[in-house]
């Protein structure tokens, strides 16, 4: 898919990312400015909460991001790996949703490395955690 400017959001986040169910975890790219994303996820049920699911929900979330960037320009989007992640905090918490919200924000390039700050929680905002991802995209 390419695209000029201006996308119109929402959008698809299937769109941006190769994953696709039963291993797509996010759902839409809701709002993106400068450098930072607001994702949507939507959890098949049944399903079991573990630190991994919300580590790829943010891994998938900066994948979007750097997709939706790409397109902007008018590129298909990139294969991207997860390479590290620093300072991870996860608290789940109480009843469980079926709707999260992951804020992606761009603090970093350099080459093919992207450093990205994520914080996941509800929508009521309250937060489930957050950290440093440090993605690999190809080129």
């Amino acid at each position: 898919m390419k695209a000029a400017e201006p996308l119109s959001l929402p959008l698809p986040a299937a769109d941006f990312i190769p994953q696709r169910p039963p291993m797509l975890l996010v759902d839409e790219l809701v709002s993106h400015s400068g450098e930072a994303a607001l994702v949507t996820t939507v959890l098949p049920q049944p399903h079991q909460w573990a630190t991994e699911l919300l580590v790829e929900m943010m891994a998938q979330a900066c994948g979007v991001l750097n997709g939706y960037e790409k397109l902007k320009k008018g590129l298909e989007p990139a294969i991207g790996y997860l390479a590290a992640i620093e300072e991870l905090e996860i608290q789940i918490m109480g009843e469980k949703p079926r709707r999260l919200l992951v804020e992606v924000r761009k603090t970093m390039n350099f080459g093919p490395v992207a450093v990205m700050e994520t914080s996941i929680g509800e929508e009521n905002g309250r937060r489930w955690g957050g950290g440093t991802i440090k993605v690999w995209e190809e080129t």
